[in-house]
């Protein structure tokens, strides 16, 4: 049996986007296999309702890693529920059993600490790329441009593969890893 994390994503499975549609799907397809084996970890939830925090939506199954599955009001509950779910989803990482992880995310950081305990377990991590970095990340802050170098000098080159979402996106891509599996 192979078993594939699905990670990066908030609010699967109530959240209505095209992200959370997305990561169905995705995860629909996979599980066709019968000798495949998905799970959806979601670091924090961002519905305005109450709901398990582990269960089997439309066949796909879900673990939600944050305290609260309804978003909170209060500032500091909300920044202690994300924390909790970043730290939460890590450790479940470190210590479950599984063969490969998919991370739908664009931040630099999580990445990285994703893939730093993948290499460490000697597991393969894929990332899922729908738009141009760059491009959705217009902040000239100097946090922004260290997030943009750690991206491409580092998450571009440790990660396993990718599942880009157009060619011109793969051009991209090819430039800074001609390496990279799609």
């Amino acid at each position: 049996m192979i078993k594939i994390l699905l990670s990066g994503y908030s609010g699967f499975p109530m959240s209505k986007s095209a992200a959370s549609e997305k990561q169905k799907l995705i995860a629909k397809a996979l599980s066709l296999e019968p000798k495949i084996e998905v799970e959806i970890l979601n670091y924090i939830s961002y519905n305005d309702f109450k709901y398990d925090k582990k269960g089997v939506f439309d066949g796909v199954r879900y673990r939600l890693m944050c305290i609260f599955s309804k978003y909170p009001n209060n500032k500091i509950l909300k920044l202690l529920n994300l924390i909790y779910g970043y730290l939460n989803e890590y450790i479940y990482v470190i210590f479950s059993s599984y063969d490969y992880l998919i991370i739908s995310s664009r931040n630099s950081i999580y990445i990285i600490i994703h893939i730093i305990i993948a290499k460490f377990r000697n597991k393969k991590v894929s990332l899922t790329i729908v738009e141009d970095y760059k491009s959705m990340n217009l902040s000239t802050s100097k946090i922004s441009q260290i997030k943009f170098q750690i991206y491409h000098k580092y998450v571009l080159k440790y990660i396993d593969g990718v599942f880009p979402i157009s060619s011109l996106i793969t051009q991209d891509l090819v430039k800074v890893n001609k390496k990279l599996p799609f």
